[in-house]
């Protein structure tokens, strides 16, 4: 098993307490949630961000546009096959393909159950800042919890 190759720690600023969702703070060599108290280990690889008193939430978000059109209209087809650059060991070509044909490359990728980190070589390929969270893998940056994403909204560009 090979160590985190971070990124550099430049995702920290996006941070957000898994229990409360309120940014949370570098004190030291910890990160601090100021209103709850969570705390955790700022040097810990991987930062273990993992909910432990996680408060109940309730999403209420508003249709913007009528699913069934857009649906009726997508192309369903695999798509073409651009991506070039390093495999990682779960190939994700057509996922690059695609990715690399909706929008430009650039930004922050979050990837979200990453397991063995392997595809933080294809996004930096695609000039994506990566950061990769499961929750139990040794390997990842973080570990966290899709339920409680720890991060303050819109801190990514592709998930």
């Amino acid at each position: 098993m090979n160590p985190p190759q971070p990124d550099g720690r430049w995702f920290t600023d996006a941070l957000a307490c898994p229990d409360c969702q309120t940014a949370v703070a570098q004190v030291d060599t910890v990160f601090i949630c100021r209103e709850c108290g969570f705390s955790t280990d700022a040097g810990a690889m991987p930062i273990d961000l993992r909910p432990r008193n996680p408060r109940p939430f309730l999403a209420n978000m508003r249709r913007t546009f009528e699913p069934a059109p857009a649906l009726s209209s997508a192309d369903l087809h695999r798509p073409r096959l651009s991506y070039d650059g390093p495999k990682a060991s779960r190939d994700s070509s057509e996922l690059f393909s695609a990715l690399l044909e909706a929008r430009s490359g650039n930004g922050d990728l979050l990837d979200l159950g990453c397991g063995p980190r392997d595809q933080a070589k294809p996004a930096r390929h695609c000039g994506y800042r990566y950061v990769g969270i499961d929750l139990f893998s040794a390997n990842a940056d973080l570990h966290a919890d899709a339920h409680a994403l720890p991060f303050v909204p819109a801190s990514f560009d592709v998930v």
